[in-house]
């Protein structure tokens, strides 16, 4: 049985409504949270809250997933949505940083608008998310506790992207390098009011994005696992839910010592 580690708890996942997102929803939600989900995809979003509305069905607490359609690059935007759940909620416990546009050019054929588009969501989108966030959690108090934002976490989602370099794929990478940074950062600055930022560093994972990258690439989806797997001690792909186990734990109270760390998820891809 799932564990119930945010019942009663507010959590915002940017990039809900497809992919690892939705994996991250579903799990956030199945341990008794109410979910917000975050996208700029109305239809992805309002699928993957239907999807879970209907699981709450009959129960006390119908409805525990709700959809925001914003685009976290525009401060006025990010801004409105937190006002908007601290006015509904009173509270924000969770932020997981899980958007991310998939623009993979060199450097030597990125233009200046590719730049623009990936830096936006990936550094500055996560940027400006976390800020609004942080205000929403220093006002949340933790039944029993006398630190203010006690228990509060933020989860950026990095990459194995992060870590090691790949050929075509300069202008993503550096993208995800740069939420390590920032992870890093924002621990320490968010220290003093008991919040907890940490990222989690995902490997090859199975999604539709997953196929369309392959897609665009000529290959077909065997083409791209053989590819990818080769380099993995597990020899296999990863799942959204496996991430969002993670994810999860690293936001509970169970991760309650880890702060400014990157946590590579990655079937031993980076071990070879």
């Amino acid at each position: 049985m799932v564990q119930q580690r945010f019942e009663g708890k507010v959590v915002l996942v940017t990039g809900g409504g497809a992919g690892i997102g939705t994996g991250i929803c579903k799990r956030f939600h199945a341990e008794g949270a109410k979910v917000w989900i975050v996208d700029t995809n109305r239809e992805g979003a309002e699928a993957a809250a239907a999807a879970l509305n209907q699981v709450d069905n009959g129960k006390e607490h119908a409805r525990r997933a709700v959809t925001a359609i914003v685009d976290i690059s525009q401060e006025t935007a990010v801004s409105a949505l937190l006002d908007q759940i601290e006015v509904t909620d009173g509270r924000l416990d969770v932020l997981v940083n899980n958007a991310a546009r998939f623009v993979l050019k060199s450097a030597e054929m990125a233009e200046e608008r590719d730049w623009d588009n990936v830096l936006a969501s990936n550094v500055k989108g996560y940027g400006l998310v976390s800020k609004h966030a942080i205000r929403v959690m220093k006002a949340t108090k933790t039944r029993g506790s006398s630190t203010e934002a006690s228990g509060c976490s933020i989860i950026n989602l990095g990459s194995i992207s992060s870590f090691v370099g790949q050929p075509g794929m300069c202008t993503y990478s550096a993208t995800k390098a740069a939420v390590l940074a920032l992870t890093r950062c924002t621990a320490i600055d968010c220290g003093p009011y008991g919040i907890r930022v940490n990222a989690v560093c995902p490997g090859p994972i199975l999604t539709e994005a997953t196929k369309r990258h392959a897609a665009s690439q000529g290959k077909s989806m065997e083409e791209m696992v053989s590819e990818l797997t080769g380099h993995m001690i597990q020899h296999r792909m990863g799942t959204p839910a496996e991430i969002a186990a993670v994810v999860a734990f690293m936001a509970s109270e169970d991760a309650s010592f880890v702060s400014g760390a990157s946590l590579l998820v990655d079937g031993g891809y980076s071990a070879l």
